[in-house]
């Protein structure tokens, strides 16, 4: 009786979670519709094609190498103990797709679950990098950099800080229950470094150098985009969640939800943070842009990730109060990027995840200081160093670094930025000339063929 009780609960968990990341997806698609209508209107379905195409790239990275990484590097930079665990994800593997696979104890294995949400954190990072660089780096130059992004550095950070036996929480304590802030952290970094490289868009520069706002084409867009990002989180937060695990609390053993890292979580708690963190960004960005929506739909950002570190421990009114602060602090720290290195950065990703990301972790490594990050007593508890540190390592050792020198390469090649006509036309303009000259061309070749026809039957 009790095995088919458990097997109810695993069926019913396992439902759930699919569910909850199809409901997921919604945060990477949102930020889609955010950046494009974040673009000019002469760009509108250049940047969407884009940034969409990046979801089935993102599989074929991800699938081909990017989970391979992710399992050999677990223990570290170096490879120690981690190729033991590669032969779950080769391509050719047998652990992933349809079918009830077993181990060798003959107890049921699948990382189906597992690469899915793999598939949406790295889908979810290359969007961040393709908003910030919009409307004048090449298609084949941003597709290398999201190889680079998704296939290695988003797999080296999951890795490292995301898994139960990462080395960041293992030695150090690191802590991020939900998995978004690592991902924030890294891909704001990685376009930072981009940036510094692509230069900012042709018609956002003034004679003396300085960086001129352009407004986004459709704000309502913006604001569609932004609130599905948000809805996108309620669905990561149960697609990352164990929601069915036993686990001993005192003498007795109880069924209860747990974090990826082994340690007891409340779906329903983390879910009122994020209700609470959103209603204190939108209320101080209200107060910085003057009631304007489409503006105050895109700082709702910094409040969110910068508390989902804490989430599940955090009560609201602390959660309320730290995204107000980190709203303001994140947009200011914008507008000194902007002002200091003529930085055009079309979706505000830097700042919106890459700082954001990055003074979270700090400040829950200090409001969590002494909590168990794990269930495992030899690991570390969470303080200030261990996630100063990691934040240090996401932010410029697996973002900006790889970002920075990749940029540099592919610019030598040729292939990072627009020729500078397509820029001012747009992309669209070419995408329709392309399209009247193919139009033109088989309109001739149908002629041709008719006179041909005709001088047959003569």
């Amino acid at each position: 009786m009790e095995n088919e009780i458990d097997a109810i609960r695993t069926l019913i968990s396992e439902g759930v979670s699919v569910l909850a990341l199809a409901l997921a997806l919604a945060a990477p698609a949102g930020l889609c519709i955010a950046a494009s209508g974040s673009g000019r209107f002469r760009n509108r379905f250049t940047n969407l094609g884009w940034i969409v195409i990046l979801l089935p790239f993102n599989f074929v990275v991800l699938y081909l190498f990017g989970w391979t990484f992710l399992h050999v590097f677990t223990a570290g930079p170096g490879v120690t103990d981690g190729f033991q665990s590669a032969w779950r994800a080769v391509p050719w593997g047998d652990v992933l797709g349809p079918g009830f696979h077993r181990t060798e104890s003959g107890a049921p294995a699948s990382d189906n679950q597992d690469f899915l949400r793999f598939v949406v954190m790295g889908w979810l990072a290359s969007t961040v990098l393709a908003g910030a660089i919009l409307e004048r780096a090449k298609l084949g130059g941003l597709l290398l950099l999201t190889t680079l992004l998704s296939g290695l550095c988003v797999a080296l950070g999951m890795a490292w800080g995301w898994t139960g036996q990462g080395w960041m929480v293992v030695l150090m304590g690191y802590h991020d229950p939900l998995g978004v802030t690592t991902i924030a952290t890294l891909s704001g970094g990685f376009a930072l470094g981009v940036l510094r490289v692509l230069g900012p868009r042709i018609a956002s520069v003034d004679e003396r150098a300085r960086v001129l706002s352009i407004d986004p084409h459709s704000p309502g867009m913006v604001i569609a985009g932004q609130f599905m990002f948000f809805v996108g989180l309620f669905g990561l937060c149960v697609a990352t969640t164990t929601l069915v695990t036993p686990v001993t609390l005192g003498e007795t053993q109880e069924i209860v939800s747990t974090t990826v890292y082994g340690a007891p979580l409340d779906p329903a708690g983390v879910a009122l943070n994020l209700l609470a963190a959103a209603s204190g960004s939108l209320l101080m960005a209200a107060v910085l842009t003057r009631a304007d929506i489409s503006r105050s739909s895109v700082l709702i950002i910094p409040g969110l990730i910068g508390t989902l570190p804490a989430a599940d421990f955090l009560n609201p009114l602390q959660t309320f109060l730290l995204a107000m602060f980190l709203t303001w602090a994140c947009r200011m720290s914008g507008a000194w990027l902007e002002r200091r290195f003529s930085l055009d950065d079309v979706t505000v990703s830097v700042s919106n995840f890459g700082f954001a990301g990055f003074w979270g972790l700090v400040i829950s490594g200090v409001l969590l200081w002494g909590i168990p990050t794990s269930a495992n007593p030899e690991f570390v508890h969470i303080n200030p160093f261990g996630n100063t540190t990691a934040a240090l390592i996401l932010f410029w050792i697996l973002g900006f670094v790889p970002g920075h020198i990749a940029a540099r390469i592919i610019r030598y090649a040729g292939g990072l930025r627009l020729d500078r006509v397509t820029e001012l036309a747009g992309g669209d303009l070419k995408m329709m000339r392309e399209a009247e000259l193919s139009a033109n061309a088989a309109y001739q070749r149908e002629d041709r063929l008719v006179v041909e026809q005709l001088e047959e039957r003569v």
